[in-house]
């Protein structure tokens, strides 16, 4: 505290006044980082005692006040009293809650954050399975994480914010600036705010302005109707930083032992795997006149970025090979334990049995398939000697082989020729899917044409980042035609 007891009593209400705001821009400049360092922490303990102090010299100074002035609710009950008998705050102490009543800033946030995501669910904005992703991150991480978060959801899910945005994205930055309405000029300012807290603790400091969270393809991408059976069945964890720290463990021994015998030392070997998140951009060019229609055009544009989001996103969950961009599954398996040839030189049923028997038993309760739809058309064909179906379950909906469900990626080949990796079998909770959430999106407001003249037309371009790798390659079978 810079100041002594004495210079504090001796400050007027308006002095005591300046120094709690000054206080609280500094606080909330600290609170918005998303790692605090020593330093930091050690600023942030000064600046809440400070807080502490000011707040209570106020107190004391509305208490007089409330004195002076005959206040019938006031109780004279020492210099330390704060409530009066019936339980109600003494003038000048209403921010001060008892010690059985805990204010959980965090708590609020989050139930802001709630309430936008219900209303977004009921009004068909946003699907639940997009929902239940976002909910997820309000819940994990630290706690500054968890603020970004629930601050981002309620802020970009305002109706002042989608509003506000969708006038930049039909008249340009300078244009919109001029049309906005107070609540929108506000709300810009507060997603503004937000996206220069996370590039302060990011590496990357992008431009643009940050998508409302109903139309990020980071949330959406992992909804329902989603074609990617890796964002279906994989372990995706949404995060607001540029990588994803985890551990990971080949898993502990367990052993028998007699009345009063010594343990053995079972410790199981860590690990720590990072998952880099990266950039991945999208461009989607438009007519000015289709972008008078400012809320269908939003709409519609955004459709189109997320598609052309999610068949990149497909192609390196597959065959990504982790420079530059996500690192995918047969990537991560060729040339491990787990690459597997079959037994001749054309791929037959009996290969479907090996591929599965090879599986390490604690990895089979959770495994699944995947396969080009050539290679699942072609298992479905596959006959016994006497004409019978081998795989009748394959042609069910869902589809299934050898009791394990089966899904399509189109992003494996269907070749069936040598050299090709046709099937996956596996865990694939053991294959972890970064999101970063808080997609950007930046407005170019005119496109020239090969005369260098412009065309009346803007584009829109998208901005995300994700990523993926394989924590355990032996938790997998992969198959190629030999």
């Amino acid at each position: 505290m810079k100041f002594s007891k004495q210079e504090l009593r001796a400050m007027s209400r308006e002095q005591v006044v300046e120094h709690l705001a000054e206080t609280d821009v500094k606080l909330s400049r600290l609170a918005s980082k998303h790692r605090l360092s020593e330093a930091d922490e050690e600023a942030l303990d000064e600046l809440r005692a400070d807080h502490r102090a000011f707040e209570g010299q106020l107190g004391r100074i509305r208490f007089e006040e409330a004195r002076a002035t005959g206040d019938p609710g006031f109780a004279t009950i020492g210099e330390q009293g704060t409530h009066r008998l019936d339980g109600s705050p003494v003038p000048g102490y209403e921010s001060i809650t008892r010690q059985d009543e805990p204010v959980d800033a965090l708590t609020g946030l989050r139930s802001r954050a709630m309430r936008q995501l219900d209303e977004s669910v009921k009004r068909g904005t946003l699907a639940a399975r997009s929902a239940e992703t976002v909910e997820r991150m309000l819940d994990n991480g630290n706690g500054m994480e968890r603020s970004w978060v629930s601050r981002y959801v309620a802020e970009s899910g305002s109706d002042a914010y989608r509003n506000a945005f969708a006038k930049v994205v039909a008249f340009g930055e300078a244009s919109a600036a001029l049309k906005f309405t107070p609540a929108e000029r506000d709300a810009m300012q507060k997603v503004s705010q937000l996206q220069g807290e996370r590039a302060l603790s990011l590496t990357d400091s992008a431009g643009g302005y940050l998508v409302p969270f109903e139309l990020d393809a980071a949330v959406n991408l992992t909804g329902d109707g989603s074609v990617s059976p890796i964002l279906q069945i994989a372990r995706v964890i949404p995060t607001v930083t540029d990588v994803l720290h985890l551990v990971n463990s080949a898993g502990a021994e367990a052993h028998w032992y007699a009345e009063a015998e010594q343990v053995s030392d079972d410790s199981p070997s860590l690990s720590e795997p990072t998952v880099v998140n990266h950039r991945m951009s999208a461009w989607a060019p438009f007519s000015r006149e289709v972008g008078m229609d400012a809320p269908t055009m939003l709409s519609e544009v955004s459709k189109v970025l997320q598609d052309a989001a999610l068949q990149l996103l497909n192609e390196a969950l597959i065959n990504g090979t982790g420079t530059g961009q996500p690192h995918g599954v047969l990537d991560a398996l060729t040339g491990t334990a787990a690459d597997n040839d079959t037994a001749g030189a054309a791929f037959a049923s009996a290969d479907v049995y090996s591929t599965q028997a090879a599986l390490a038993p604690r990895f089979q309760p959770n495994a699944s398939w995947i396969a080009n739809l050539a290679v699942i058309n072609a298992i479905r064909q596959f006959e016994s000697s006497n004409g019978a179906r081998l795989f009748s379950e394959a042609s069910a909906n869902p589809p299934q082989l050898l009791g394990r469900n089966l899904y399509e990626a189109s992003n494996m080949s269907g070749a069936m020729t040598t050299g090709e990796e046709v099937l996956i079998y596996g865990d694939f909770t053991q294959m972890v899917v970064s999101q970063r959430i808080g997609s950007t999106i930046e407005l170019i407001p005119h496109i020239m044409g090969t005369n260098n003249r412009p065309t009346y037309q803007s584009g829109l371009f998208l901005v995300g980042r994700w990523g993926a790798t394989v924590l355990t390659p032996n938790a997998f079978e992969l198959l190629r035609v030999q």
